[in-house]
């Protein structure tokens, strides 16, 4: 299966789960980190509070006020792939125009 982002060869079990965690600026909704938790058919599916304390604690390596920052979670993929910005109401993802469709 390719897709852009994960390739798997041979007889990898299928993708069961996608979860993505995004922190972000709780004034500005930019996000400064994104962790993608990824779970395979016969997998261990962690709970959203388990994926959330991963991506805070790998998170504070690189950002020293992590737990300042907003979370928000998503099961599609492409808001890792691609960028986006969080929306300060709905706490929805929202794609950013690239530099190509800006020009």
């Amino acid at each position: 299966m390719a897709n852009g982002f994960l390739m798997m060869a041979g007889k990898a079990p299928a993708l069961e789960r996608v979860r993505t965690v995004a922190l972000y600026e709780r004034d500005t909704g930019r996000i400064v980190h994104v962790h993608v938790e990824l779970t395979f058919a016969g997998g261990v599916q962690p709970t959203d509070d388990q994926i959330v304390a991963a991506t805070l604690q790998r998170a504070a390596r690189r950002h020293t006020d992590a737990t300042r920052l907003g979370v928000a979670l998503s099961d599609d993929l492409e808001h890792a792939r691609r960028p986006h910005r969080i929306d300060l109401g709905s706490k929805a993802f929202v794609p950013l125009a690239s530099s190509r469709t800006r020009k």
